[in-house]
């Protein structure tokens, strides 16, 4: 038996969500997946203290007469969803074998319970909730609602995600986290960017993206390596808009660029020795069975 569930990258709304707001996420290829035969009890690419293990422990005598092995086609770069891939996947797994029906919301309150531990901020749960359903998507993490978007920029625009090869550990840093400021600020200009996208307002999109990103900045949410690769993002020629994704913005830069500069793009990222993830067409459906 195989299960499946896409990478995903955050847009807009890291922070945001955390409390209570809503975020804008990306689902893409390739598929992080899960391998299940009978036989003698073994996990493979889980570690035993994150929460999927810990599910795992939870579940022993569910499991003990299965090979369960994961495989990360990134290879455990970071930054794109494994952790949360693995959680959904056994759960899936779990729920499935016992019939019982999959739920978004029983998902999110089960994660939620293990990862979380009481320090800093709980995880949103909005990457499993994106990887889940798939596409582009924003999450209102209040009302616990899925609303559905596409790319309406396409023939002008192009986005591109591209990763730093560094790695910050979410939970680690969700743990730690402190803040002494309200996130409206950041809940606004997330919806700011919804709107821009349901009236197909480009230059509002990247105006939003760019303001987050300097909100960001401004809060010292960005890691140092980050705002270098966005102040030398800022002279490739074509790019309109750029962010760092994720916890500090480590992991990943999210790049809306004109799309007849593409090739300036790629010379950047090569001379950057970064790692090209995926763009618009690379948008993935969710988890598969």
């Amino acid at each position: 038996m195989k299960l499946s569930v896409p990478a995903k990258n955050f847009i807009l709304g890291e922070y945001a969500v955390l409390e209570q707001g809503t975020a804008l996420l990306f689902t893409h290829t390739p598929f992080f997946k899960l391998v299940v035969s009978k036989g003698v009890p073994q996990l493979s690419g889980i570690a035993p203290q994150s929460p999927a293990g810990l599910f795992y422990q939870q579940h022993f005598d569910f499991f003990s007469t299965q090979h369960i092995t994961f495989i990360d086609p990134f290879h455990g770069i970071g930054g794109l969803g494994a952790s949360s891939a693995q959680f959904i996947l056994l759960f899936t797994l779990y729920n499935q074998q016992q019939n019982h029906a999959f739920s978004l919301d029983e998902l999110l309150d089960t994660y939620q319970a293990i990862a979380w531990h009481g320090e800093g901020y709980p995880p949103s749960g909005a990457d499993l909730v994106a990887q889940a359903v798939g596409g582009m998507l924003a999450w209102d993490a209040e009302k616990r609602e899925v609303i559905p978007y596409d790319w309406p920029f396409a023939e002008t625009l192009s986005f591109h995600l591209v990763h730093t090869k560094n790695k910050i550990k979410t939970h680690e840093h969700l743990q730690a986290l402190q803040l002494n400021f309200s996130l409206d600020a950041f809940k606004h200009i997330v919806n700011q960017a919804l709107d821009a996208l349901d009236n197909r307002d480009a230059d509002e999109f990247c105006h939003t993206i760019n303001k987050y990103e300097r909100l960001l900045r401004h809060h010292q949410l960005t890691a140092t390596h980050t705002l270098r690769l966005l102040n030398s993002l800022k002279k490739v020629t074509g790019v309109k808009a750029a962010k760092g994704c994720g916890a500090l913005g480590s992991d990943v830069l999210f790049i809306v660029l004109e799309k007849n500069h593409e090739a300036a793009l790629h010379d950047w990222i090569k001379k950057q020795g970064l790692l090209y993830l995926s763009n618009q067409n690379d948008i993935a459906s969710g988890l598969s069975l």
